[in-house]
């Protein structure tokens, strides 16, 4: 079976020519409403997504609920479910039924690794 040029690998932006693919349009792009029910978990030491960016989406979800896991990082749904069980059955809860009234709003993780600052200098000379 032949694959098609542009399936069966990564195409980044920078490789249209080698992976074209057609313009999806403005409306694509436009923020729109979604109804689905979401459940944002959000680490509030995660340096890849910052929890901004999960409060400036939250408000085109009405039906959304946002937990921001203290002392979390960037993937904090295993470490809820590991150190604090009550919690994830509320998860699993959401998944089954849609409720959403017992998940909590902020939790505090134990960090899985100690912060280290990076070590350079404001001033140098």
């Amino acid at each position: 079976t032949e694959i098609p040029p542009n399936r069966g690998r990564l195409c980044l932006v920078s490789d249209r020519e080698r992976c074209p693919s057609e313009d999806v349009g403005d409306d694509f792009r436009s923020p729109g409403i979604n109804p689905i029910p979401v459940v944002f978990a959000q680490g509030d030491w995660d340096i890849s997504t910052p929890v901004e960016n999960t409060y400036e989406i939250a408000p085109f979800f009405p039906n959304s609920h946002t937990i921001i896991a203290e002392q979390g990082g960037h993937g904090v749904l295993a470490p809820i479910a590991e150190q604090l069980p009550e919690v994830w059955d509320t998860l699993l809860e959401f998944l089954r039924t849609g409720a959403m009234d017992k998940i909590p709003s902020r939790v505090t993780l134990e960090p899985s690794e100690e912060f280290v600052a990076p070590a350079f200098q404001l001033n140098p000379e």
